[in-house]
């Protein structure tokens, strides 16, 4: 963000284009420039607030935290393994998220998350071959909310079946998208990749696609060693969209991916240097469309 003359990348991906979808995207761990972004969001009374980092680190040194299903085969990390931490709050419900993701393909290895406000629970799921297999516990009665998760005594476990995967790309979380943005190449308008988002036990087929240009207006605190700089201005934007398209066995109703709790016609917008995000608009519930927008970046 040297100046705030940049371009935006919105990522889209529409169920029947003719355009080919790379079919083994070539992500890059070093081609994101931030390791953490701040976003937030407003309108009407309803506020959201979403945190992202980013940290690569050896596969030895997190190897102790993935969990051995009783099913399935796990997704085996290879050298690096890529800790994103997605901590989210919007309309009463805040999630704080980890995942451990392979940084060369996006796929997803384990998720572990927390819920609290409207929905408490904690969960872990440790991606396989088959499915997601999934350690729960939820506070049983009211008077438990107030306990830590140790505590609460509504636990469950099991197998959630990906079903026929009919897409391109690892299978992942809808998190890992943020990622997949920022890392994948996307030189030029027509460049794409694909990714099988498995989300509210459906898989959805994801393609993103490099779109042309826009114009956003940008206020954020950008971090480096030193003082903070604050960068305002017009930003000539590159244009993407995000789309996510049901598999075969999957009901209408879960068709959407849902983004930092935001679904429906989902925009993303990157700075094209340290590709940070500079905005995210979709469709949250009750209020209609919401766009979050960059408040903070920290660059590597």
């Amino acid at each position: 963000m040297r100046s705030l003359l940049r371009c935006v990348v919105v990522i889209a991906g529409l169920a029947g284009l003719s355009a080919p979808v790379m079919s083994a995207p070539d992500f890059d761990a070093g081609r994101p420039g931030w390791t953490s972004v701040e976003l937030g969001a407003s309108k009407f009374l309803m506020t959201g607030r979403a945190r992202v980092t980013l940290e690569e680190l050896p596969a030895s040194q997190l190897a102790g935290e993935l969990r051995s299903p009783p099913a399935g085969v796990p997704v085996a990390p290879g050298e690096r393994i890529l800790r994103m931490r997605n901590v989210a709050s919007l309309a009463g419900q805040r999630t704080d998220m980890t995942l451990l993701l392979d940084p060369a393909t996006a796929a997803t290895l384990q998720i572990q998350l927390r819920d609290s406000g409207r929905r408490y629970r904690q969960r872990i799921l440790r991606f396989t071959d088959i499915g997601a297999w999934h350690w729960t516990v939820k506070p049983a009665a009211y008077g438990e909310k107030a306990l830590e998760p140790q505590a609460w005594t509504n636990r469950s476990e099991g197998m959630r079946p990906y079903g026929k995967l009919t897409g391109t790309g690892a299978v992942t979380d809808a998190t890992a998208l943020v990622y997949g943005a920022a890392a994948a190449p996307l030189a030029k308008p027509g460049d794409r990749f694909g990714l099988q988002v498995y989300s509210r036990r459906r898989m959805h087929n994801v393609v993103a696609e490099h779109a042309g240009f826009i114009e956003v207006n940008a206020d954020y605190m950008e971090k480096r060693a030193g003082q903070p700089v604050r960068r305002k201005g017009r930003i000539k934007a590159l244009n993407l969209q995000i789309s996510g398209a049901q598999s075969p066995d999957g009901d209408d109703d879960d068709e959407r991916v849902t983004l930092l709790g935001l679904s429906g016609a989902l925009s993303l917008a990157l700075d094209p240097v340290t590709r940070a995000p500079l905005q995210l608009t979709g469709d949250a519930p009750i209020v209609g469309r919401v766009t979050f927008r960059l408040k903070a970046v920290t660059l590597r």
